[in-house]
């Protein structure tokens, strides 16, 4: 074999190996793509990856409950301390030359900052709120507790997500109950939040959104603000069960068929036989239902749930868990 023929042999063996490569690559790429599910909507241009779940649906997670819920319970405990700053506290005796009104000033502005780090910009920009009428347009709370009845989330983008929060403020002093909805949204990466409230909701039309339809929101991340940071604690089965026992105490009040069926199917079924007898039983005993405490409690994984029994002296409270953090 002459030398001419060695070479081109050689570049069509070169050639061969340099096109089994590219096939092998370009493979791979297309293999990759494929798990990452790139989709296209609209043009071309608009490609996007989804590693995130846009539908809306029950939150199924303690931790993000629980993250949740803490937000919205600081965000109306900054509401009743705006409203008043002092609270149940009395001053018999100050020290001289100590200013008591000045002192309640600094506590409303301090209130106020935080409640409004706490605001959605986008709620802000369009509704025109100011530190100085966030009362006016969110309202006047006193001494209340905050019970998380639902919750529904929706993964709007990588590391962001929108929760609907549905639930009951109780006024410690009169025992009236009234619902709320509130949007809060939470940037994971960053780990900020955002609140709207219900009239925000309605302007944008999530009030119309099913579970199971997806949400469709388009949001940056949430910056940093001196208020509106959150982390992550360890929640136990104890705070789980004081949280349902406050819920039930509360639902006893507001809606007594609600608060019939917290209670496990079979020991009301028992226990009381119809929704009728155990309004019967509620109104003859609801000042012993309200002050209800634990004095232990017993939990016990099931097959399909978990269950939860409350008891005291008194009585016995069984509730099952199965899946969802709505009914806590």
């Amino acid at each position: 074999m002459d030398k001419k023929k060695k070479i081109v042999i050689m570049i069509g063996v070169f050639i061969a190996i340099v096109l089994l490569l590219i096939f092998i690559i370009a493979r791979r790429e297309k293999e990759d793509l494929g798990n990452l599910e790139i989709e296209s909507e609209g043009s071309p241009d608009e490609i996007y990856v989804t590693m995130f779940n846009p539908k809306l649906e029950f939150v199924q997670s303690r931790n993000d409950f629980y993250i949740v819920k803490r937000i919205v319970e600081r965000y109306y405990m900054k509401l009743s301390e705006l409203n008043d700053p002092l609270g149940d506290i009395e001053f018999y005796e100050t020290e001289e030359g100590f200013d008591i009104d000045e002192y309640i000033e600094e506590l409303k502005e301090e209130s106020a900052r935080a409640v409004y780090s706490f605001l959605d910009v986008d709620y802000i920009n369009q509704f025109n709120i100011t530190t100085t009428n966030l009362l006016e347009k969110l309202g006047k709370y006193e001494d209340i507790s905050i019970v998380i009845d639902e919750m529904h989330v929706s993964e709007n983008s990588i590391g962001m997500s929108t929760y609907f929060v549905y639930g009951l403020i109780k006024n410690n002093d009169t025992l009236r109950v009234s619902d709320f909805v509130l949007m809060v949204t939470l940037d994971l990466n960053a780990r900020t939040f955002s609140i709207a409230p219900y009239e925000y909701i309605v302007e944008k039309g999530y009030d119309k959104l099913t579970l199971g339809q997806e949400m469709v929101r388009g949001i940056g991340e949430i910056k940093e603000k001196s208020y509106n940071q959150y982390d992550y604690r360890a929640i136990t089965d104890e705070k789980v069960i004081l949280d349902y026992l406050e819920k039930y105490k509360v639902t006893v009040l507001y809606n007594r068929q609600k608060a019939y069926n917290l209670l496990d199917e079979e020991y009301r079924a028992k226990r009381f036989g119809s929704l009728a007898e155990y309004e019967r039983y509620v109104q003859n005993n609801i000042g012993s239902i309200n002050s209800i405490v634990v004095s232990r409690y017993l939990v016990e994984d099931k097959e399909e749930y978990k269950q939860y029994v409350i008891i005291n002296q008194h009585r016995r409270l069984l509730y099952n868990k199965r899946g969802s953090y709505n009914a806590v």
